[in-house]
């Protein structure tokens, strides 16, 4: 799936509808709240991010310098991991948000997403909680 399709689940998610899609990355969109069209890139800013995980309820965590994890609690969960590597752990943070968020996207009511299979991050993962 490529970034742009992304951001456009995320956007469903968000109840944000989609005004223009921009070559140089990201949507113009507007809200009820918001109701004239902004840039809107969650990959690419912070503030973005932040603010389509406090509107879906997201938690955001960190396992050690490799992992970050985005997870809508209580009930029905997206849950998305992103290695990074110690890479840079904001941009991490924000793919996980975005990851999470498509997954919320795809369908009218949240559903579980599948977790990667066999990467650094389940072992760190199963390590932080369970010892």
């Amino acid at each position: 799936m490529t970034d742009q399709e992304l951001l456009e689940l995320a956007a469903k998610a968000a109840s944000l509808r989609i005004s223009n899609r921009l070559t140089a990355g990201g949507l113009m969109v507007c809200s009820k709240a918001r109701p004239s069209p902004h840039k809107w890139n969650p990959l690419a800013s912070d503030s973005d991010a932040m603010r389509l995980a406090v509107h879906l309820d997201m938690t955001t965590r960190f396992y050690g310098n490799a992992c970050a994890q985005a997870t809508r609690p209580g009930g029905p969960a997206a849950y998305e991991t992103v290695d990074y590597s110690g890479g840079d752990r904001m941009a991490a943070a924000r793919r996980a948000i975005v990851l999470a968020a498509a997954v919320m996207g795809r369908a009218p009511s949240p559903r579980p997403c599948s977790r990667p299979s066999s990467t650094a991050c389940d072992d760190q993962l199963r390590e932080a909680d369970h010892g």
